[in-house]
């Protein structure tokens, strides 16, 4: 079943609201209208509005068939500005497009996935279509980055091979604090409690990581979602974070069942929140134990960059695929060898001893 339909209102002005506009957000245009498609497990919709004479519009869309894929992007007034309406609805459903076709790439969908995908497109194509040129962004410059849910370091210990410098982490626990001061010492701002931290606190951070509390969304916990409020309620803490801070990017992760956390529509708040923070979003479920890990580990990653440094405004950010096993790094030295060139991505480890002869003073255990 698939649901089509468009509102339009040319002379919408901006409504006058006594809530705070957050830093992040405070080029964000209000959509005078929207196309909206859905379709068996795809949802998508255009939304568009007039700024400075000329036309913009941009996308968001979910794929909840199979791998959970999304990808959003807020309307802003860096947004492509195009001479008329059709040719700005054509621009973002032409990326809209590209940008699903990129999701899913490497992925095996079903005929009834790759059915309501090439619905998508069907629907898309009904945009007369104009070529337009996306204007360039400046170079990346060095990063500061804070750490929330910071346990005892494991996004620090990525960004720190980044080059990116700590603003500050939080975390609850003493007793992770205290691994991570010893882990990484550094003269870094330390909070023990997110709803006591605010953006002051950390000076110019250019990109908020951590993994918010997991349990009221995990299908091993009580399924409280956003209602416990020492637990899936810190989210909206992390988003009050980014908003002031107004980073240039954001890395968060949770479980896999966050997808699926009250039939859809926890994800679905998370995406729209973050959105309107300002935010390009796209996320992904990965498995660590495709990335050379010995472990399977399933993990839902959201990635947001900011709509004022966005360099592509068609995939803004493109998730790592699975390597072959033969270019993974292979620690030989503790017995792990990596499989021939033409082993399969599923070839299974073996682990390699070669145990020397007992002797009468030293046995191998």
């Amino acid at each position: 079943m698939s649901r089509q339909s468009v509102s339009r209102s040319a002379s919408a002005k901006p409504t006058v609201s006594a809530t705070p506009v957050p830093a992040s957000a405070v080029n964000n245009v209000p959509k005078q209208g929207e196309h909206l498609f859905e379709h068996d497990g795809v949802k998508a919709v255009i939304q568009f509005a007039q700024h400075n004479g000329q036309w913009i519009a941009e996308f968001r869309f979910r794929f909840r068939c199979g791998p959970f894929h999304s990808g959003t992007l807020p309307l802003t007034i860096n947004c492509g500005h195009q001479a008329n309406l059709q040719n700005a609805l054509h621009d973002a459903a032409r990326r809209m497009v590209h940008a699903m076709a990129t999701a899913t790439k490497g992925h095996q969908l079903n005929k009834r996935q790759q059915k309501a995908v090439d619905a998508l497109t069907l629907w898309a194509d009904q945009f007369e279509p104009t070529p337009t040129t996306v204007p360039s962004q400046p170079a990346p410059q060095p990063k500061r980055f804070l750490d929330l849910f910071s346990g005892v370091g494991g996004f620090h210990a990525a960004m720190k091979k980044t080059g990116a410098v700590c603003a500050g982490s939080v975390e609850l626990d003493a007793a992770a604090r205290k691994t991570y001061a010893e882990n990484f010492p550094g003269d870094y701002v330390t909070c023990d409690d997110i709803r006591k931290a605010v953006a002051s606190m950390f000076g110019k951070v250019d990109i908020v990581c951590g993994g918010f509390p997991c349990q009221s969304f995990s299908q091993a916990g009580d399924g409280e979602g956003f209602d416990h409020k020492d637990k899936g309620a810190l989210f909206f803490e992390t988003a009050r974070l980014i908003g002031d801070l107004a980073p240039e990017s954001f890395i968060l992760e949770n479980v896999e069942a966050l997808g699926t956390h009250g039939d859809g529509k926890t994800l679905d708040t998370i995406l729209d929140i973050l959105t309107d923070l300002g935010y390009a979003v796209q996320t992904c479920v990965l498995n660590s134990g495709e990335f050379g890990l010995a472990q399977n580990r399933l993990r839902m990653f959201i990635v947001g960059i900011h709509d004022r440094v966005l360099a592509n405004r068609t995939t803004p950010f493109e998730f790592p695929r699975v390597a072959p096993m033969h270019q993974w790094w292979w620690p030989t030295s503790l017995g792990l060898h990596p499989p021939p060139s033409n082993a399969s991505s599923r070839w299974s480890v073996k682990r390699q001893i070669q145990r020397p002869a007992p002797t009468a003073s030293k046995l191998w255990p």
